[in-house]
């Protein structure tokens, strides 16, 4: 995915965006809701991509309706013990079912039961109909042991592979 950032002050906005989204529709509609609620993207993005290594990756396809990202995070600054996030983007009924918690208004986790999963299901349809491409995301956390132990003994565009890491 290509990036494109501007100052605030190249761009005549005092108070304004800095980070003017490119690539898939997919990739700046999550970008731009990311700058709505005020995260700070380029700092992120720029902080992930120096720190957080992608370890796997499995693209988005028509079939599967995923993507699957692999990136590997250092848990402590000074540790050599590493952690890998499984990061899912996908259609609804692909990603909601691997689900168990969910993130409240405060970014807080909250338990994300069957009703809570049947209500996003049905939130997502309504949004279909709309028009809208819903997506959702999710994410697991497992050791680099793990993940390095995956790759060994699983094809990594199978399902079983897939299964593993969520």
């Amino acid at each position: 995915m290509e990036h494109g950032y501007k100052k605030r002050e190249d761009m005549g906005e005092e108070n304004g965006p800095y980070h003017q989204p490119k690539g898939a529709d997919i990739e700046k509609s999550m970008l731009q809701f990311l700058l709505d609620i005020g995260v700070d993207v380029q700092e992120d993005l720029i902080f992930r991509n120096r720190h957080q290594d992608v370890a796997c990756y499995i693209p988005f396809s028509n079939r599967d309706k995923i993507k699957v990202t692999c990136r590997i995070k250092r848990t402590h600054e000074n540790s050599d013990e590493q952690k890998v996030y499984i990061i899912l983007q996908g259609a609804p009924e692909q990603i909601i079912h691997y689900c168990s918690k969910t993130f409240n208004d405060d970014i807080q986790d909250d338990d994300f039961n069957s009703d809570d999963k049947a209500a996003a299901l049905g939130r997502a349809s309504e949004m279909a109909r709309e028009g809208l491409v819903p997506v959702s995301f999710g994410y697991n956390e497992i050791t680099l042991d793990d993940l390095k132990y995956y790759m060994k003994t699983d094809d990594v565009e199978s399902q079983e592979f897939k299964e593993n890491l969520l």
